[in-house]
């Protein structure tokens, strides 16, 4: 009885082993299949490869709680990770990340990094190794059946000759035929070992495909920021030698999102293949094109090359990117600023490489254009900035900054006509510093703004101080930032100032865009006009503004920059210039002040040549709060004992 019934708990038994490791290689096959559905749903939501993707996380549950209902697989999952259920738990997770990738309603993308960040890897670990543990099992059931058929099959030869050879020949026959079923199952869960193979490496290569997918941009096909480390070894390992050069190129271009906002998304993609087939045409095997930005790119050169050599392939990439791109409804121009890195591999890493690249297109960038090559002064100048960002962060923790006010004087009577309100920094260590020794900063760290409010704010407290001690101070003029005129907040707290006995004005350098924002400014300096504030053009002769500026803004004062007055006394082109200044602005109604007047003989020449207004150290230089209400103080006191004495 047990030689029969041996071989058939042997088929029952490889039979449902089979059908645990088919249902097993199935799950790792779902999970791969998830994660592919899921990078189909990032790139772009389908409703029906979300259909597809909640079936498949469906199938994968149910056939995890298939493979968990029998009883010997809980007990092997508990001898792998100390609980039966751990599997389970991640299976579910994993499942639950799946099921918000395609919720039409859900954050997709950050879904999708979620369901990346995953340890994926592990999963798929963790069901090899249930396949394994389930071969493993068939394998003991095989060999213990084995070991019970021979032991039965011993006693029954020996039953059999015993009792009679006539009876022993049938059994044979019969176990014959079950050992010949035994086989026939052996060799089909042969067959379904090497189909989980198979599928094992479907999947690998459709995980290394994903994978290559997320290092390509995919307009372009060029290598993305992910994969520019990547693609910086492998070129690196197969191509350079210790003593080699490597030399990156990081581009970054000029208008496109201009192009962008006016010609569409298309258009922009359109200019951006372009780019792409333009640096692609100036790189030859095996260097390496990457596009690692919106509108930034980047070309890895590993040839030797003197700088000479480095400023010339740069200059040729902007030569070519800088032509007429057609995008079909026009021709449009795009400009380029490079930042060049290169050093030798033995020296210093690719990877270093980038960030000195990024720091010479900061530069070159910050000169108007063209391509830096990285020096390490750079690098200096960029720890120097950080020290000074974070003093500057103290600064405005600490409330260091303060405001002195600098006098304009009538041309005619050398009265105080107005103050021009400067900001100052007093730094506890290096003392107090002027404008121009920290607002390339402030600029550059995008503070202006915030600045701007500190100085209207103490303004506003100086003159409220002034009027209560009785001596009232004369219009004050507060220089204002391109970023506080495009801030609502500034704006509308400027509009908000009501103060009858005192003019205010704004005082907008050149450097301002006026043009691309004219009708903001337009609008803005008609809010100010219908409350009593003025606006003035500040530098003028150095930045944007045009007579068309002059017609829309209609600024109370234009203020001639130094730097155009500095020779005034010596060289007649001059006189001529600020003489046709005056006339054009005073066309247009506006006062002249003229900056920068460093003697007597400069400002008479300057109130001849047409100045209403006069600034600079030779008539008074800024001064504290306290020092410009004695000035203003003092000045009254004589003037109103020259009424007395002519009385």
């Amino acid at each position: 009885m047990t030689s029969h019934q041996a071989p058939q708990w042997s088929i029952k038994a490889n039979a449902k082993n089979a059908a645990l490791i088919n249902e097993s290689g199935r799950q790792r096959m779902l999970s791969q299949r998830i994660l592919v559905l899921s990078s189909q749903m990032a790139e772009a939501y389908d409703p029906e490869t979300a259909a597809e993707l909640n079936d498949t996380v469906q199938l994968f549950s149910d056939s995890q709680n298939e493979l968990t209902q029998n009883p010997r697989v809980r007990s092997e999952l508990h001898k792998l990770y100390g609980s039966s259920t751990e599997l389970n738990d991640r299976v579910l997770e994993f499942s639950l990340l799946a099921v918000v990738v395609a919720d039409p309603m859900a954050d997709t993308e950050s879904a999708y990094r979620d369901l990346r960040a995953f340890d994926s890897t592990a999963l798929l670990h963790d069901l090899d190794a249930v396949v394994t543990a389930i071969e493993s099992m068939a394998g003991k059931d095989v060999e213990r059946l084995k070991s019970i058929q021979n032991w039965s099959l011993y006693a029954a030869i020996v039953i059999l000759l015993l009792e009679a050879v006539l009876i022993f020949l049938p059994a044979q026959l019969s176990v014959t035929r079950f050992i010949t079923k035994l086989e026939e199952n052996s060799e089909a869960l042969r067959q379904a070992n090497d189909e989980v193979r198979d599928h094992n490496s479907s999947l690998q290569k459709m995980q290394d495909e994903l994978e290559s997918d997320r290092r390509r941009d995919p307009l372009t096909g060029l290598a993305n920021r992910l994969g520019i480390n990547f693609a910086l070894t492998e070129l690196t390992s197969n191509y350079g030698a210790p003593d080699s050069q490597l030399s990156v190129f990081h581009i970054d271009l000029t208008g496109f999102r201009l192009i962008n906002d006016a010609y569409g998304q298309k258009s922009g993609d359109l200019v951006l293949k372009h780019v792409a087939n333009v640096l692609m045409g100036c790189a030859q095997n095996p260097d390496l094109v990457a596009r690692i930005g919106s509108d930034e790119f980047l070309i890895a050169l590993n040839a030797d090359a003197s700088e000479a050599d480095l400023q010339t392939f740069a200059s040729a990439l902007r030569t070519l990117i800088e032509k007429p791109i057609d995008i079909g409804a026009a021709k449009c121009h795009i400009g380029a600023s490079i930042g060049i890195a290169s050093t030798r591999l033995k020296e210093c890493s690719p990877q270093k490489l980038l960030p000195y690249a990024d720091i010479a297109l900061k530069r070159a960038k910050r000169d108007g254009g063209g391509a830096v090559l990285f020096a390490m002064d750079l690098l200096e100048e960029l720890r120097t900035q950080k020290a000074v960002a974070q003093e500057l962060d103290i600064a405005f923790a600490e409330h260091q900054f303060t405001v002195h006010y600098q006098p304009i004087f009538c041309s005619r009577t050398r009265t105080i006509n107005s103050l021009e309100a400067l900001v100052r920094w007093e730094h506890p260590e290096h003392g107090t510093k002027s404008a121009g020794e920290f607002m390339e900063h402030i600029y550059r760290l995008g503070l202006s703004s915030k600045l701007d409010q500190i100085v209207l704010s103490r303004v506003l407290e100086d003159i409220e101080s002034a009027q209560a001690r009785g001596t009232p101070m004369p219009k004050v003029a507060i220089n204002v930032s391109a970023a506080s005129m495009m801030d609502t907040d500034y704006m509308e707290r400027v509009s908000a100032c009501s103060l009858p006995s005192v003019g205010l004005s704004l005082e907008i350098s050149e450097s301002v865009d006026f043009e691309r924002h004219m009708e903001h400014m337009t609008k803005r300096v008609a809010e100010f006009a219908s409350k009593g504030l003025e606006v003035e053009i500040d530098d003028f002769g150095t930045g944007h503004a045009s007579i068309y500026c002059f017609k829309k803004l209609r600024p109370s004062r234009i203020k001639i920059a130094r730097e155009l007055v500095l020779d005034v006394e010596t060289a007649q082109d001059t006189r001529q210039m600020i003489q046709t200044i005056c006339t054009l602005a005073k066309s247009f109604g506006a006062g002249i002040v003229a900056e920068g007047v460093e003697n007597e003989d400069m400002a008479s020449t300057l109130s001849l040549l047409g100045c209403d207004y006069l600034q600079g150290f030779g008539l008074s230089r800024p001064k504290s709060f306290e020092e410009t209400l004695k000035q203003l103080q003092t000045l009254e006191s004589a003037k109103a004992s020259v009424v007395d004495t002519a009385a």
